[in-house]
């Protein structure tokens, strides 16, 4: 996941998703920078990838799984 902190930062923090709620989100965010495949490809312009908001992901349906 791919989060950015506010509307004028361009910083954005790829998180490692699978740490959540088990490790800091320091960790999570250090090893989402070292296993990110996504930046390249976005920087490169490849009509693959893309960054989706969560509230343009929540508009159209799109919703988190549930929490056990």
């Amino acid at each position: 996941m791919t989060v950015r902190m506010d509307r004028e930062n361009a910083n954005y923090y790829v998180i490692e998703t699978t740490m959540i709620g088990r490790y800091s989100f320091s960790d999570a965010a250090n090893r989402g920078a070292k296993n990110s495949r996504m930046c390249p490809h976005m920087q490169n312009g490849d009509d693959l990838y893309d960054l989706v908001t969560v509230s343009d992901a929540r508009q159209k349906g799109i919703l988190p799984l549930p929490w056990h």
